[in-house]
């Protein structure tokens, strides 16, 4: 009895990682961001954090990519393929913010990406 109550109770105060929540992009996402405001604010990288907002579009696109191709492993719902597209592009733009990119260079890269999506999944 005294090991099932000790088993018991080191299950209640024991930290569970769930990495199939949505949570753990996201906060991940927020500590990096943080952590790179910090390192910039006390000088010891340099970051040129003029496109800083591009955040918001990376953050949604790598949270479609992971969820699209976690509904593809499931159930290899085509659906969860195309989500998992849409969230690459939207990670391809926010590079192309972050780092200047041309769009001339960009847009053609989305077109080949999204060609090949179409040729490789009939």
């Amino acid at each position: 009895m005294n090991e099932e109550n000790q088993e018991k109770e080191t299950k209640d105060f024991s930290m569970e990682w769930n990495l199939t929540d949505n949570n753990w992009i996201m906060g991940v996402a927020l500590i990096l961001s943080g952590g790179l405001f910090l390192l910039d604010t006390m000088n010891i990288v340099q970051i040129d954090l003029s496109n800083w907002w591009a955040i918001f579009i990376l953050i949604p696109g790598i949270n479609m990519a992971v969820n699209g191709w976690r509904r593809y492993q499931r159930s290899g719902s085509k659906g969860g393929l195309n989500t998992s597209l849409w969230g690459l592009v939207l990670i391809i733009v926010a590079f192309a913010f972050f780092f200047d990119i041309a769009w001339s260079l960009v847009f053609p890269v989305v077109l080949i990406a999204m060609g090949a999506y179409l040729l490789l999944t009939r």
